[in-house]
């Protein structure tokens, strides 16, 4: 492997695993640090005088249609004469001549943040890019999976260990208060957020203890260490527990969506010697949980689904209610990749005792922010996703193509189904 890709390797790795235990990196300043990193990896990759047979020759279309949400941005920062602009988006036409008296506004009421919307984007694309160029041999795959593993298994520990040593709620990591409250868990300053990048070690886990039980031993042939047996399985059941721990209801949608997809793949496949191993580890995780007070906290907070918390006054279910009004203002091009949270208050008719950053739901956000075609792309990219999974998962004719389709089914089928509960597409 050449020094190159090892570089932009190591920049895609730092950038996935560093990135939660910097509270998210919710700050510019640490976004700044990761864009940094992705740009050194990219300019890796273009500087690599390689290029291995196993790389494919085709961008994945999953990059072109990424691409697309940069263009719309870019096209929601034009200025426009008010006339087109009132054609495209009366709105925005009529918003943005209340403070002055303008000749040419663009669509986006908060260009600035739409800017920022776009850098995230890019940063996306970076990180497609140079998983393209840089994962594509077995070797360098398999870190890939075994280092967000453990990363999970660290922030679990992490989670767990400060809810049972914590003096005082309100607090991440031990010493950081947080002003504007919260709900953390291990360096998350939102649990949900906490499940969903958990759900992504989770998928790394089963992907890893699919590839171990079904590869042949290499090397000598050997007796195999009891670590390197085991260990995939027993970190993945500790992941498993940890997306329990959160108590984020959305997580835990997302991850019976990933076991349903495991198990299907497992049934249909006809997997051998490895098919108990998922039973296995939700048993164990379950029971474990059930043991701790964490456990009758989750189940509490599923018995609340039906109660004020989710349909009662001041809801999730009501503040969508009024988003989707807003709707019809913005159906082409959407508000401003950014906004939501300057303009879903427009419409707001219900009693809410906060701000709403994000809209709790990320196909409506897309949908009020970026109108239909913000929306269709989304969904572009999810569907492109699935199709690949599918070719991927049809076609699997070696443990190690079977393990990375479920690897990607899971961690697609978790975001995809927490995102309508949440923002972690976002």
């Amino acid at each position: 492997m050449s020094p190159y890709r090892v570089i932009a390797i190591a920049c895609l790795l730092l950038t996935c695993l560093v990135s939660p235990w910097l509270f998210g990196s919710v700050q510019v300043p640490v976004q700044v640090g990761l864009w940094v990193l992705l740009a050194i990896g990219v300019a890796a990759t273009a500087a690599d005088p390689f290029t291995s047979p196993a790389v494919p020759s085709r961008v994945p279309w999953l990059f072109w249609v990424a691409c697309g949400a940069v263009v719309v941005g870019g096209l929601q920062l034009v200025p426009l004469p008010l006339p087109l602009l009132a054609a495209c988006s009366p709105v925005a036409s009529e918003l943005w001549q209340v403070p002055r008296d303008l000749s040419f506004a663009p669509i986006s009421l908060h260009p600035a943040e739409t800017r920022y919307h776009i850098t995230l984007l890019l940063g996306g694309l970076a990180g497609i890019w140079i998983a393209h160029r840089c994962l594509a041999t077995d070797r360098a795959r398999r870190l890939f999976l075994a280092a967000v593993l453990i990363n999970g298994i660290l922030l679990t520990v992490v989670g767990v260990a400060h809810y049972l040593t914590a003096s005082e709620s309100g607090v991440i990591l031990w010493y950081r208060k947080l002003t504007q409250g919260g709900r953390p868990f291990a360096s998350f300053v939102n649990r949900n957020h906490a499940g969903g990048y958990l759900n992504l070690c989770l998928a790394a886990g089963f992907g890893l203890v699919l590839w171990q039980g079904l590869a042949r031993p290499r090397g000598n042939g050997g007796p195999e260490s009891p670590i390197s047996r085991w260990g995939p399985a027993a970190g993945t059941a500790v992941v498993f527990l940890g997306v329990l721990a959160t108590l984020s209801r959305s997580a835990v949608l997302g991850l019976a969506g990933g076991m349903a997809l495991l198990m299907g793949v497992v049934l249909i496949k006809r997997v051998k010697g490895v098919a108990a191993i998922p039973l296995l580890i939700l048993a164990v995780a379950a029971t474990a949980l059930m043991w701790t007070e964490r456990g009758a906290m989750l189940v509490d907070r599923f018995h609340r689904v039906s109660t004020d918390d989710v349909q009662g006054v001041g809801s999730r279910l009501e503040h969508w209610q009024d988003a989707l009004r807003g709707v019809p203002d913005f159906l082409t091009l959407g508000s401003g990749l950014g906004t939501y949270r300057f303009i879903y208050r427009r419409y707001q008719d219900s009693f809410q005792d906060g701000w709403y950053y994000h809209a709790e739901n990320q196909y409506l956000e897309a949908l009020l922010e970026g109108g239909l075609i913000g929306l269709g792309l989304l969904l572009g990219c999810l569907l492109v996703a699935a199709c690949g999974l599918w070719r991927l998962l049809r076609r699997a004719e070696s443990p190690v193509v079977l393990a990375l389709g479920v690897t990607g089914g899971f961690a697609f089928v978790s975001q995809a189904l927490q995102s309508c509960f949440d923002f972690g597409l976002y």
